[in-house]
């Protein structure tokens, strides 16, 4: 078997209200920081051939509750995939206000680095059409070891009738659980 890093990730993550998140808030009109809990599951697909492309891939789905709520916040579906060939490493994602996310990296033993901008080929963001925000940079890095999962993102975020971006970071360490 030839997973690179995505052996590390198998299995099931959860963390403590741990996790941050400093975003926009809309309802307050100014950055602010959130606090949440989270649960990531990662199952693996194993290998997909495309001609003499071998792909490993895991599947994966997100969930994250802010403080004291029952419902989650944010789910998020996706897959990690990892190209031996060319020791890329891809997470591909979408979220549930209709945007989709590829983004590529490389794996420095248990650090993994991605990135992605938006309509660049490959990786690459695309939002559906509106007048709605729009993602133009993602970059995470992700640590790794036996029993926990520590990452920080940041989502780089154009809202309509602003003049500059938005930095949106969360960050969060999880442990594994199954």
């Amino acid at each position: 078997m030839n997973d690179g890093p995505l052996h590390l990730l198998i299995g099931t993550w959860e963390s403590e209200e741990t996790g941050l998140d400093v975003s926009f808030h809309s309802d307050q009109g100014k950055i602010g920081e959130s606090r949440f809990r989270e649960r990531v599951v990662y199952q693996p697909r194993g290998v997909t051939r495309r001609g003499s492309q071998e792909i490993w891939t895991l599947d994966y789905t997100l969930s994250t509750w802010l403080l004291g709520s029952e419902e989650p916040f944010h789910v998020e579906v996706g897959y990690w995939t990892w190209e031996p060939e060319t020791e890329r490493l891809y997470r591909c994602f979408l979220v549930p206000h209709a945007t989709a996310l590829v983004a590529r990296g490389r794996a420095d033993g248990t650090v993994l680095r991605l990135e992605a901008e938006r309509l660049s080929d490959p990786p690459g963001i695309v939002s559906a059409p509106g007048e709605g925000p729009r993602i133009s940079r993602f970059d995470a890095t992700v640590t790794l070891s036996e029993d926990e999962y520590s990452y920080q993102q940041t989502t780089v975020i154009e809202y309509p009738g602003r003049t500059t971006s938005v930095l949106h970071t969360d960050r969060n360490t999880l442990h594994r659980r199954a």
